[in-house]
């Protein structure tokens, strides 16, 4: 948020293009090194020669980095779930979503928020990201009444079927969409609805 504040040339840093565009840390945690030590596994031992051992100690001490940021590439991924109380789940959704939109252009990603009725004005601040604003429609990308669930549903499964079909004529056409990230808070909609598919 600070980068907002003090208008950092940091905001919108994130292009398609770029190899950590849609990249989202979650914290730290153990991960396994890109680089592993490769060595070859001795048939016969040599009991006497003590640094026989030492590749293959080598390896095992570097395999995994730990307290090393735990990134998901959401460009990579169909679809992510994350299970939780509903309050941490609140938290994660600002923290990705705040993220996404402060370090990628509002053009190049869309936010759509499915979520209970009640929980309306805990997500209504969001109203005023680029973000969520549906030029095609002139609302906002939220669903949360029956109504709003069925419109914008209705028009996501549209341009998944729109989009499937400008890729099979050719692949080059996914380089003009817009990522569209989902997220989904209340499920039982998109599970009764044929966009559950994508």
């Amino acid at each position: 948020v600070r980068q907002v504040l003090d208008f950092s040339p940091q905001i919108f840093e994130k292009n398609p293009g770029d190899d950590d565009y849609l990249c989202v840390r979650l914290g730290t945690g153990t991960v396994k090194a890109h680089s592993q030590v490769d060595f070859k596994a001795q048939e016969f031992k040599d009991t006497s020669d003590e640094l026989l051992d030492y590749p293959e100690r080598l390896a095992k001490a570097y395999e995994d980095i730990e307290d090393a940021p735990v990134v998901i590439n959401l460009r990579n991924c169909n679809a992510v779930g994350v299970l939780g109380n509903e309050a941490a789940l609140y938290d994660m959704l600002k923290n990705i979503t705040t993220h996404l939109a402060i370090s990628h252009f509002y053009e190049n990603v869309r936010f759509y928020y499915m979520f209970k009725s009640q929980d309306a004005d805990k997500y209504s601040k969001l109203r005023w990201l680029k973000n969520v604003n549906n030029e095609k429609s002139g609302m906002r990308n939220f669903m949360y009444s029956d109504d709003s669930k069925k419109h914008i549903l209705e028009h996501l499964y549209k341009e998944f079927i729109r989009r499937e079909a400008e890729v099979e004529k050719t692949e080059e056409a996914i380089a003009e969409f817009s990522d569209i990230i989902v997220f989904v808070m209340d499920s039982e909609s998109v599970k009764k609805h044929p966009i559950s598919k994508y």
